[in-house]
């Protein structure tokens, strides 16, 4: 039986709260603990994992000494000295001004670019290894990125849905998850902030926010290379070039990055590595300090991916009970009809089903494709006004994808499908940051205030379909040819008498305005309160067409997405939304800050860009929701040890949620559903052991359906609603609804528990000017669904992960040499996995392999 709400915001909030009392107690009393407590309350279900399986985060919101973008400081950090110290204070910009982390009532995690470079982290996907609650996931194309952030978040398969998290490159929004798939290259700085931020951000963002730094350029001329060789055929080069131009006035900053690897899987039909790596990219800024009160950044930036990514394997071929020995009571095997004889006799005899995803081999008998274009420009004007700041960011970013896959996921010549996407958008941002305002009553405040404007404008064809081998199969399956039983034909002549293809063509429109502010009240020496208030207007257009062709040149059957072309039309709707947020700060000690806030964030509603069906709406809803945190932040023994829990609660209303009903993804509104839980990190710095570094993270989010009865079933259930009609699964539930009702169940791709663990430790060479230095992080993530209908077949079991990098650097930082090994253990499992109706079956994408190599640096 399942609990519509085992835990609410009256029951969650006191046991949170005394779990903050139980570690801020010893700070009150300013007495030193002889170590911080790690209890917290458990869940009723499930139970938490042994604590000899878990591991907290490496340096999530918080790093050690010879870190990288902890400071504001344009100086080069590299030539710091090594000397024991307490954990270093992390200045951010999260909140519009520089602040202290721990000073902000926020749920937030930083990283700075040496603390990336330290864990070998170079892409995008990989930040979700060093932050809780934060989930990075490819799909079958750039374009179908999906970012979560506390269990929420959108995957970009259907245009018209916008991202839950909101990604911001140096200040500029990134209007889908598909534009942030570039080398993070010369990072200042990676925040990450959960719940809304609408009272702090130009685009309001529903479930949180990345805000990405890069490096500006300076007045000391520096030059930094990197070269990685690796398992695969690895190669990596990326570096930068810092040089001023004109002393104290104008300096130049270039950056690029290079990486290609061989894929590890192998398409087993023309012997091509599949899941590789091929792209580059470049980055320019230039800054003009006019006047000592007037600067003026020149960014631009361009990158491209051209690969063949994200190929999935077939995890089963068969979800009926008993399990049969064809597909869909098709004939195997089946061959493609562009292989020759010769081709088709060196196959082996079980090619059509092998099903196991950790083989290295794929059957594809479409070649994929996975062409990605990012670039833009932006100027970014900063005028200091008396103790007033004020910043003027404006923006034009483009976005091109082009890529195409094997639908079907498997041998079977069924479906081919191809996404385009030609996207532009410019934003204007307007923010005014103020000093510190006295105020009556020895009270004081501060604000920050902005004035944001943001078009898009997004070109979409999409291709659905079947091809010639699924018509000739089907008339042969349904031929007095077949030795098969009568009555054993799935496919109506009718529906399968030839390719049919199905291509939609549309335009997106979005124009944002919005005006927000965010004030903090400094009511008393120890207690702060924040107050923040936003209006958004969005207006989202659609304009596009359908065409539908056949083989024949007949028109196309009237079923689900199939029928008639669609002419030419225009669709709209506007929405407008006041946004809040409320926090209550306490200091009771100069080490230890609480905090309580409640925060509400909405994400506007949009068009589906398929065809109208029973199962796929013309549009869907806004979605809103409201969040609570309550807060710890606290340091120990003269900050050698820096700890710092949040505990929240968030309850969705109109959630959208993506439906892949065997035919197309769409986007329905789910009712509601809520999440809790908890994140903590720490970072300590034994008095002990000299350069030794300890830290991590340790998470906890349950998510949960309160509604929703419009939910995708699974592949046995959809086989079983069509049996009856003699129909494949897939034709049957495009055409009928095959729903199911997920109250009280768990979100998909929403695991329990995040742990990690990591060490860092270097020692001076005797009698040489060099040090060695290794790292160990080590993980868990605890076990989820994998797809949004919950289908046992597609559940992940909880994995471990454990990485490796040892070396030597010089004491000047001049070169260093490290070897490091990933995924040592090389555990199996799947970054995603989805139902494929037309076969009746599963596939998915591995996670890379144990994968090692080398790497050197050089500083100049």
């Amino acid at each position: 039986m399942h609990r519509n709400h085992p835990l609410d915001l009256r029951s969650i909030f006191p046991i949170l709260t005394l779990a903050l009392l139980t570690i801020a107690g010893p700070a009150l009393a300013q007495e030193a603990p002889s170590a911080p407590s790690s209890t917290s309350s458990e869940p009723e279900e499930p139970s938490p994992p042994p604590i000899s399986e878990v591991d907290p985060l490496p340096e999530p919101a918080l790093t050690g000494p010879d870190s990288e973008g902890e400071s504001l400081s344009t100086e080069t950090p590299y030539e710091e000295e090594r000397e024991p110290k307490g954990v270093e204070e992390i200045i951010i910009t999260a909140s519009k001004r520089a602040e202290n982390i721990q000073d902000i009532p926020l749920s937030v995690t930083a990283l700075g670019g040496q603390t990336l470079r330290d864990a070998g982290v170079t892409t995008f996907a990989e930040l979700q290894e060093l932050v809780p609650n934060l989930e990075i996931i490819p799909v079958t194309d750039t374009r179908s990125t999906s970012i979560r952030i506390r269990g929420i978040g959108s995957v970009g398969s259907n245009a018209g849905i916008d991202p839950s998290v909101g990604v911001f490159i140096d200040g500029v929004y990134q209007g889908r998850a598909g534009m942030s798939v570039g080398d993070l290259l010369d990072i200042e700085r990676v925040e990450v902030l959960r719940g809304p931020q609408g009272t702090l951000y130009g685009k309001n963002t529903a479930a949180g926010a990345l805000n990405i730094l890069t490096r500006r350029p300076d007045y000391e001329p520096s030059v930094y290379l990197e070269g990685v060789a690796g398992l695969y055929y690895d190669f990596q080069g990326r570096g930068y070039v810092n040089q001023p131009l004109i002393d104290d006035t104008l300096a130049l900053r270039l950056a690029g990055y290079y990486s290609r690897r061989d894929g590890w899987d192998v398409n087993g039909f023309n012997n091509q590595d599949v899941n590789n790596v091929n792209k580059w990219g470049i980055r320019g800024k230039l800054l003009w300090d006019v006047t000592e009160n007037l600067s003026i950044l020149l960014n631009g930036d361009y990158s491209r991916e051209d690969s063949r990514s994200f190929v999935p394997e077939i995890i089963d071929y068969w979800a009926g009970d008993p399990p049969g020995d064809s597909v869909m009571n098709l004939p195997f095997p089946y061959f493609p009809e562009s292989m020759t004889p010769q081709e088709r006799q060196d196959l082996p005899a079980d090619y059509a089903f092998n099903a196991d995803p950790y083989d290295f081999k794929v059957w594809a008998n479409v070649e994929p494709k996975n062409r990605v274009d990012v670039g833009g420009l932006s100027i970014d004007t900063v005028y200091e006004w008396g103790d007033y700041s004020i910043r003027w960011l404006n923006a034009w970013r483009h976005y091109y994808t082009d890529s195409q896959f094997d639908a079907d996921f498997s041998s079977f010549d069924g479906v081919l499908a191809y996404q385009f996407v030609d996207l532009n958008q410019f934003s204007s941002e307007l923010t005014l940051v103020s000093p510190t305002i006295d105020l009556p009553w020895d009270t004081s405040v501060e604000f920050q205030s902005g004035l944001f404007f943001f078009y898009m404008n997004m070109d979409t064809t999409d291709r659905n379909g079947w091809e010639q081998g699924l018509v000739n199969a089907a008339q042969y399956a349904c031929s007095p040819q077949n030795p098969a039983p009568p009555g054993s034909c799935p496919f109506p002549s009718a529906i399968f008498p030839d390719p049919i293809k199905n291509i939609n063509f549309n335009t997106h429109e979005t124009e944002t305005f919005a005006a927000y502010t965010q004030a903090q009240f400094q009511l008393l020496d120890q207690l702060q309160f924040v107050a923040g208030l936003r209006f958004t207007w969005e207006k989202k257009t659609r304009s596009g067409s359908t065409d539908c062709e056949r083989g024949n040149g007949t028109a196309c059957p009237d079923i689900g997405l199939f029928g008639p072309p669609i002419p030419y039309r225009t669709q709209d709707f506007s929405t407008n939304r006041v946004q809040y947020r409320f926090a209550l700060q306490y200091e009771p000690t100069e080490n230890t800050m609480l905090y309580a806030s409640v925060a509400n964030g909405f994400k506007s509603g949009g068009f589906n860009q398929l065809r109208e069906s029973a199962t796929n709406p013309p549009a869907f809803l806004d979605e809103t929701s409201v969040t609570g945190e309550i807060g710890a932040r606290t340091d120990w023994f003269d900050r050698q040890l820096v700890f710092n829990l949040t505990g929240y609660f968030t309850d969705y209303d109109d959630f959208q949620a993506q439906i892949f009903d065997g035919a197309s993804i769409s986007i329905r509104n789910a009712g509601q559903l809520y999440s809790y839980g908890f994140e903590s990190d720490f970072v300590y710095l034994p008095e002990q052991v000299e350069n030794l570094r300890l830290g991590g993270a340790l998470s906890l989010n349950i998510a949960r359906y309160q509604r929703f009865d419009q939910a995708a079933n699974t592949v046995p259930d959809q086989v079983a609603l069509a049996e009856p009609f003699n129909l494949p699964a897939a034709v049957y539930c495009a055409a009928v609804s095959c729903n199911q009702d997920l109250a009280g169940r768990v979100l998909d791709n929403a695991p329990e528990w995040n742990l990690n663990l990591f060490a860092a430790y270097e020692h001076i060479l005797p009698g040489l000017p060099a040090y060695a230095f290794g790292r160990v992080d080590y993980s868990y993530t605890s076990s989820f669904y994998l797809d949004q209908d919950l289908d046992t077949n597609l559940f992940q079991p909880g994995y471990h992960l454990l990485n490796l990098r040892a070396g030597l650097r010089t004491e000047d930082d001049f070169i260093e040499w490290t070897l490091w090994v990933t995924n040592v253990t090389n555990s199996e499992y799947l970054v995603i996995g989805f139902d494929v109706p037309l076969i009746s079956g599963y596939a998915g994408v591995r996670a890379p392999p144990r994968l090692y190599g080398t790497t050197i640096r050089l500083r100049f």
